[in-house]
């Protein structure tokens, strides 16, 4: 079996499994209440040997750590979630068969 390792964030920034990050943000308008701040985080799921895993179920947690997203990675790995600024927490919770987390 192979093991999940990692989530590799597109600034080349490294976590752990559970990880936190902190997004940074840009302001752009809302609609109809004002300006927002969001910013995309882009993910990449790699096994051990910094290969991508595809079809890994990621969870993004806010700072009360309720549940806001659930993602699935791509054929690439990757997942893309648009965040407002904050604090969150990234959970691997389930992975493709042949892998173990």
């Amino acid at each position: 079996m192979k093991r999940i390792m990692s989530l590799i964030l597109s600034l080349v920034m490294l976590l752990s499994l559970g990880g936190v990050v902190t997004v940074g943000a840009q302001d752009t308008e809302g609609e109809n209440n004002g300006p927002t701040i969001e910013k995309l985080l882009r993910i990449t799921v790699t096994d051990e040997l910094d290969n991508p895993v595809s079809d890994a179920t990621v969870e993004i947690l806010d700072e009360e750590d309720t549940v806001i997203g659930t993602y699935v990675s791509s054929e690439e790995g990757t997942i893309s979630a648009l965040l407002q600024a904050g604090t969150y927490t990234l959970k691997i919770t389930d992975v493709p068969e042949g892998y173990i987390f």
